[in-house]
């Protein structure tokens, strides 16, 4: 009977991923899913939930980086091993002309590419323990919403809706605190070092200055505010727990804020 044509795709992949982590003496699992993932795209076939996903999905120079970086690593081992000096020196100057390009990567990983704040990423990395679950840290969460946000883009188009994310995020990164994007127009904002009381006076202070504040293009120009829930959160609760506190909160500033602006 003949194979589908899914079973061939993932028939050459594995083949090509195979030939080339075999080059290397040492692969650890994540190696080669990358490698694995990076050839899928490639040749366009679909792994579905085994895809590797960042922000930016991985894409071949980002692979390439990767097995560079691996593949000095092996080589200053063996140097260190042969006591080659001279072979060690070689790897360590590639290794400094690499450093740029580990630093733009890490950039890849942890930013939205759009709004330059960081991802969810991020905060799994930093934030939350090796669950991935509950809180490793203490702290005071920020949950911003934009208000009517659907209403920009059905008006006056994503391009415009783009542009406000952009200016909204703007404006929070000016704040003493990590600025998350947490989904299509929610941010999160997590303050390590200040009272709650103070949380809500510095978010609240900016959501007034940010609603006097006009959008401007080429033909429109506009108002925007957003809504903000704000709660503590403590080492060991629940990530989607705390979430779903400052989820609330938010929800009951949107119904103030628009009895406030009829």
């Amino acid at each position: 009977m003949k194979q589908p044509e899914s079973y061939e795709g993932f028939k050459l992949i594995t083949q090509k991923a195979m030939d080339l982590v075999n080059q290397k003496d040492v692969v650890l699992p994540s190696t080669y899913r990358v490698v694995f993932s990076t050839l899928a795209k490639k040749y366009q076939i679909d792994i579905g939930a085994e895809s590797i996903r960042t922000n930016e999905e991985i894409n071949e120079e980002v692979y390439h980086h990767v097995l560079a970086l691996d593949n000095n690593t092996n080589r200053a081992i063996e140097a260190i091993y042969a006591r080659d000096d001279d072979a060690l020196q070689r790897v360590l100057e590639e290794t400094k002309k690499l450093q740029q390009e580990v630093v733009r990567l890490r950039e890849i990983a942890y930013k939205d590419s759009l709004t330059r704040t960081l991802n969810r990423r991020w905060l799994e990395r930093f934030y939350l323990d090796e669950s991935g679950e509950c809180f490793a840290k203490e702290g005071v969460m920020a949950l911003i919403d934009l208000n009517d946000f659907k209403q920009v883009n059905d008006l006056y188009g994503h391009a415009v809706g783009d542009k406000v994310l952009v200016h909204l995020a703007g404006r929070l990164l000016q704040l003493q605190a990590h600025v998350i994007r947490y989904g299509g127009d929610e941010f999160l904002l997590i303050f390590e070092r200040q009272a709650l009381n103070e949380v809500h006076d510095i978010v609240n202070v900016m959501r007034e200055l940010h609603r006097k504040r006009k959008i401007r293009t080429a033909t429109h120009e506009f108002q925007v505010s957003f809504a903000y829930g704000i709660t503590p959160f403590y080492i060991g609760e629940r990530f989607s727990d705390i979430v779903a506190k400052a989820d609330t909160a938010l929800y009951e500033d949107k119904a103030k804020i628009k009895r406030r602006d009829r």
